[in-house]
């Protein structure tokens, strides 16, 4: 949190690379597994979530009014997109068509 509020207040950029430095400074460090350890679940559990709120909450819906059309192709592109990237990855890997299309009964 010190690093991404300094980066904002005294280095005039995004929070967020702040975060991003002190995260590249642990990786290489012999604490990365205590550090990982410790911050786990405040991150995954708060910091996270807390993240994507406040990206949702500054973007500016209005920018998309009167193109419904493009976004229900983006939208479109995008879950059939997830759907066939996916598939085709776990089909690679071994697992039959049952499993990946969600229909296995066990």
């Amino acid at each position: 949190m010190v690093y991404a509020i300094s980066a904002e207040w005294l280095g005039s950029v995004a929070g967020i690379t702040g975060a991003y430095l002190l995260g590249y400074v642990f990786a290489e460090s012999k604490y990365k597994a205590d550090v990982e350890r410790s911050f786990y679940a405040i991150g995954h559990g708060l910091l996270i979530p807390l993240f994507f709120v406040s990206i949702g909450l500054t973007s500016d819906y209005r920018a998309l009014a009167g193109h419904w059309t493009l976004m229900l192709v983006i939208l479109f592109v995008a879950v059939v997109g997830k759907l066939i990237g996916c598939g085709l990855a776990a089909l690679a890997s071994g697992m039959d068509w049952s499993a990946v299309s969600g229909l296995d009964a066990g």
